[in-house]
């Protein structure tokens, strides 16, 4: 049995291979065709059997095995119902598996006009330095536009105008320290190298 939740790319056997498909599914359920036919919802032959060409005969040998039926989705939110007989290949779960990450920066309330292009272009150099990809940063405006009087818009703007660099960016304290520690052990080995002359000397 695939359990509920897994999510990859299947395939499915004839007849069911018409909607064989590069998209991801996952599965939303899994239950036994005596299970469905208890709950008197499912008319499992006529919308699953029949519509795919399969004969009566086929659905009543799955049901006296009580074939499990599934119910997989996409991500465009199709669905697609299938016997479980009838999937070839299911998601290999010991598989790294991969999603879409977002780090979000809530700078609070700013300037409507005021650009930030210095700030975004040493977001994507730290992000390509630490992370190894560059990737897309974009500025968005949220909530309500307010408008500030004049005299606490230019008492936040001192405010924020002493705190610009005054704090060393860590990333650039990173790269000097390492500098600085490459360049301290090159010496080292320069050290010994003039000791263990002298010492043969």
């Amino acid at each position: 049995m695939i359990k509920r939740g897994i999510k990859g790319r299947f395939k499915f056997k004839s007849p069911f291979d018409r909607d064989n498909t590069d998209s991801i599914l996952k599965v939303e359920s899994c239950r036994s065709i005596k299970e469905l036919l208890s709950s008197g919802k499912e008319d499992l032959y006529q919308y699953v059997y029949k519509k795919y060409g399969l004969s009566h005969d086929e659905y009543i040998e799955d049901m006296n095995n009580d074939e499990d039926i599934y119910i997989l989705t996409n991500e465009a939110g199709g669905f697609y119902t299938i016997p479980g007989k009838y999937i070839e290949l299911q998601p290999d779960i010991s598989e790294p598996q991969y999603v879409s990450k977002i780090i979000t920066i809530n700078l609070g309330q700013l300037p409507v006009l005021e650009t930030y292009n210095d700030t975004i272009n040493t977001i994507k150099e730290l992000v390509e330095h630490d992370i190894g990809i560059y990737p897309s940063v974009e500025v968005l405006n949220i909530g309500d536009t307010i408008g500030l009087p004049l005299d606490k818009h230019q008492l936040y703007e001192d405010a924020r105008a002493l705190k610009r660099g005054n704090l060393e960016n860590l990333y650039l304290q990173l790269e000097r320290e390492k500098a600085l520690n490459e360049k301290l052990l090159l010496e080292i080995e320069e050290l010994k190298c003039v000791i263990k002359k002298k010492v043969k000397l």
